[in-house]
Parts: structure tokens; C-alpha cells; sequence
């Protein structure tokens, strides 16, 4: 985005690479744990939007480095139905919106962690609790700088969010 205005134009040319893993399991009866992990490296190889510019080796736009996830839920027997507890984590390094990597234009790293209780007296009833972003993390999902005008925008992450849930299969 450019002065407020989405400008699309091809990059040259970008190499990326990397690694990404993930597990389920269900160690004992009514847990079930989850995770995964990546690694990426995506930097530009070739990329001058204009004469005298190079963003050769700069990092691609909203590629981070490194993002993990772990979520785990128990159930357990609650009169005919069950109550399942749950929680998930996850957590993304540094990543730039742009490709000049400006840190203005970028979204330092965060960590959010939810949390949720269900019960479900039958299974097609399901009433769920929860809290999004349990801490309270303050983070950035997209920043752009509107040179024009001499300000930055930033989009600021969700915040803390408790609500409740009702689900009904017919």
C-alpha cells in the first residue's frame, strides 16, 4: 500500500525455504494435546521497485521467521455429557509489511494464549466459555506509512475477549 492506495507490481525475484512440523496425540484418555512449529527463511534475491533502489536480501513481507503453536484439551465424564478444558498458544516472531523492512513497518514479535471450558450434556448441544488473548497482549497485525501525509497506521491486534458460546447440531 502506497499513500493509501494498493499498488500491486512483481517483486523480481525471492528465495524461501524452511521447515515446518506438527504433532497430534492423545496420550491418556481424554487428552488430547497439538502443536507445531516453522521455520522460514524468504528474502528477497532480486527486487529495485525503482533506480537506485535494492531491496535484495531484505525479508519478504509478513514471512516470519519463526511461529509455534500448542494447544491441549481435557474431557471428562459430567452425568450423561462431558466438560472439556482447554487452551492454545501461539506465538510469531518479528515480521515486516513491507519490503524495505522499515521498522516502522513492521510488527515485532508476540505471544497470544486462549482459554475455553465446554460442556456438553449431549452431543448435539455444546455451551462453551472463553477468553481470547488471556494476557492482554498488545500487538501489531499490519502497519503502513502514508508518506503523503507524515503518519504511520498501525492495525492493532484482538484484545482480551470473554464471551460464550452456544452450539446446536439439527
Amino acid at each position: 500500500i502506497v499513500n493509501a492506495f494498493p499498488i500491486t507490481e512483481n517483486a523480481g525475484k525471492a528465495r524461501g525455504y524452511g521447515i515446518e512440523a506438527s504433532f497430534q496425540a492423545r496420550p491418556v484418555s481424554g487428552l488430547r494435546l497439538g502443536g507445531s512449529l516453522t521455520l522460514l527463511n524468504a528474502d528477497y534475491t532480486r527486487y529495485s521497485p525503482a533506480p537506485g533502489v535494492s531491496y535484495k536480501g531484505n525479508h519478504l513481507n509478513r514471512a516470519p521467521r519463526f511461529s509455534a503453536a500448542l494447544q491441549g484439551e481435557y474431557s471428562f465424564a459430567a452425568g450423561s455429557g462431558e466438560i472439556m478444558v482447554g487452551s492454545a498458544f501461539r506465538h510469531r516472531s518479528k515480521e515486516f509489511h513491507s519490503p524495505d523492512n522499515a521498522v516502522i513497518k513492521s510488527s515485532p514479535a508476540y505471544s497470544i494464549t486462549d482459554f475455553h471450558v465446554t460442556w456438553a450434556p449431549n452431543p448435539d448441544f455444546r455451551l462453551t466459555a472463553f477468553v481470547n488473548n488471556a494476557f492482554g497482549e498488545k500487538y501489531v497485525t499490519q502497519t503502513q506509512q502514508l508518506e503523503a501525509l507524515g503518519i504511520a497506521v498501525f492495525q492493532a491486534g484482538e484484545r482480551r475477549t470473554f464471551g460464550a458460546r452456544l452450539n446446536v447440531d439439527f
